[in-house]
């Protein structure tokens, strides 16, 4: 039997973050990953053929400028390197006409003027106000512990910039593009940045997301041989730092005594010769709720009602279809003909032309109906050629689909290589190089194929968990336990379906690990980054 300070079960980044900060604190710390490679959705992948990386899950690194593990733990020690793209989005129209967004803002409203002054002036107004709220509000919430929300609001109320956030919270995005915008092609790009991570366009009660995506959406990265290097640097450091990251190592139970995490029970077919590891000080699942409140924990210690109110934890209707490409060339678009930097783009948006389009798929995929093609198309090796074979390159098409088919979700597995067609078939009408010829090898990823390979995104959830209102902020995942603490002594949740959600944030991660080092009273060797310290002056956070 082994003995830990803290054990902490998932190797996704979050449980990686709690995990290297906990251990260059000196606690002496295992992390468990039930599959034989960490990183959750930070995979790397050869999956078309050898020498073609792919990143087969997370992709686009939109907070990497804030999140304070980037310079607490020295991860550029570790070989970790963003790059931002300076050409962002292309959104390429049906009549071979396009908008181009850069990470350079003059640039962008230059290029909207060609579609619609106004919408080029209201687009410079909106993203001015967005870069003030991400600044002075959304990040430095993101990366404290949740308030409650009758808190929240008093502390946002005593501001104009607070006040104008609460009142932007009750549009939907659907509201808030169709009020700002006028141009139907223009409304289309903005819906579908704003909903790209997860707002249903037509919700409300979330809309202080809608400036934060609005903002991200020009600022994306992309790290430099690729997302799984994320979590090898993190494990590196927990490593060097005399704790152990184990795979193959599936947690059966978490181990109750007088009420209290005292450590975890593996399965039997885990690699790890010790199937019992107890923890003297801290467990910390980085799973989603269902599974560590329902799964992994005797249920008479916890109430009946909080359990009722786990087990209404709702999954989104949609997730993602992805398509990897290993190309000879690089995708040629014929809207380069008459915007050469269509070329130079992270992202080239294809298939929606108005809001009714992007409302249309969105019906479908509600339906359980494959929507037709259109999405996120993608050529990385244009900025990190590490990533394929010298002049070859790798492409990348990503759109909206339903988990739940008509058929069945079984049906995936009958259909997805012929969806996967259409989809090539779809870019190829904006690429006429997508050809035969050009591409050495595919592979494609359903909602189902999300499901079983990482078992904490049920039913394909990215984010492992639906954005509705009762299910944001101080409600994720359940008022209890949403400032990282549960009802057992010594037990805290750390992944994304904490606060503040999901995507590659690194947030549920660091702020578990302050609240843990609060509890253990040991003083913490890292402090908040000066951005989250003005916030707390000036807005009492």
């Amino acid at each position: 039997m082994e003995e830990y300070d803290a054990v902490i079960i998932g190797a996704g980044h979050n449980g990686l973050i709690l995990g290297a900060y906990l251990a260059k604190s000196g606690q002496k710390v295992l992390v468990l990953e039930r599959r034989n490679e960490i990183g959750g959705g930070l995979c790397t992948e050869e999956v078309t053929v050898p020498d073609f990386l792919h990143n087969t899950h997370a992709t686009f690194h939109m907070m990497v400028d804030y999140m304070p593990a980037i310079h607490d733990l020295e991860l550029d020690k570790y070989g970790i390197q963003f790059t931002l793209p300076p050409v962002q989005v292309a959104m390429l129209y049906k009549d071979s006409k396009s908008v181009v967004l850069y990470n350079d803002l003059g640039k962008s409203v230059k290029s909207i003027e060609k579609i619609s002054l106004k919408d080029a002036r209201s687009y410079e107004q909106e993203y001015n106000k967005a870069k003030e709220f991400v600044q002075e509000l959304i990040m430095p919430l993101t990366y404290l512990p949740p308030m409650p929300p009758f808190e929240q609001v008093e502390l946002l109320s005593k501001t104009d910039l607070g006040r104008e956030l609460l009142e932007l919270g009750e549009y939907s995005p659907l509201d808030y593009v169709t009020e700002h915008f006028e141009d139907e092609r223009i409304r289309a790009l903005m819906l579908y940045l704003i909903c790209y991570w997860g707002l249903d366009p037509d919700i409300t009660g979330l809309g202080f997301l809608i400036p934060l995506y609005l903002e991200r959406a020009t600022n994306y990265r992309i790290l430099l041989g690729g997302s799984h290097r994320f979590t090898g640097a993190l494990s590196k450091i927990i490593h060097h730092n005399g704790g152990k990251v184990a795979e193959l190592c599936e947690v059966r139970e978490i181990i109750l005594e007088n009420g209290e995490a005292i450590g975890v029970h593996l399965k039997e077919d885990s690699a790890y010769l010790n199937k019992k590891i107890l923890a003297k000080k801290a467990v910390a699942s980085s799973l989603n709720p269902i599974q560590t409140f329902t799964e992994l924990i005797e249920k008479s210690v916890l109430s009946e009602n909080f359990l009722k109110e786990i087990n209404r934890w709702e999954w989104e209707e949609w997730s993602l279809f992805g398509v990897h490409l290993a190309l000879n060339d690089p995708p040629r678009y014929i809207h380069g003909d008459t915007e050469p930097h269509v070329n130079e783009a992270l992202r080239c948006i294809i298939g929606y032309d108005s809001v009714d389009e992007v409302m249309s798929a969105w019906r479908d995929i509600r339906n359980g109906v494959l929507p037709e093609p259109a999405g996120s198309c993608s050529c990385f090796t244009l900025f990190d050629s590490s990533m394929a074979p010298y002049n070859k390159h790798v492409g990348f098409f990503s759109q909206f689909a339903p988990y739940e088919l008509n058929g069945g979700v079984d049906l995936w597995y009958k259909i997805k290589d012929e969806y996967m067609e259409r989809c090539i078939e779809k870019w190829k009408t904006y690429a006429p190089n997508i050809t035969k010829p050009n591409i050495i090898g595919k592979s494609c990823h359903s909602p189902l194929d999300i499901e079983n390979r990482i078992s904490t995104m049920r039913r394909g959830s990215i984010k492992h968990g639906k954005y509705i209102p009762m299910q944001m902020g101080y409600f994720r995942p359940h008022p209890e336990i949403s400032g990282y603490r549960t009802p057992v002594k010594k037990l805290y949740v750390c992944g994304s379906s904490a606060y503040p959600g999901g995507l590659v944030l690194g947030a549920p991660g660091y702020n578990a690990a302050n609240v843990i080092m609060e509890d253990l009273g040991v003083e913490k060797w890292w402090s908040y980054p000066e951005y989250i310290e003005r916030a707390r002056r000036k807005y009492g956070f």
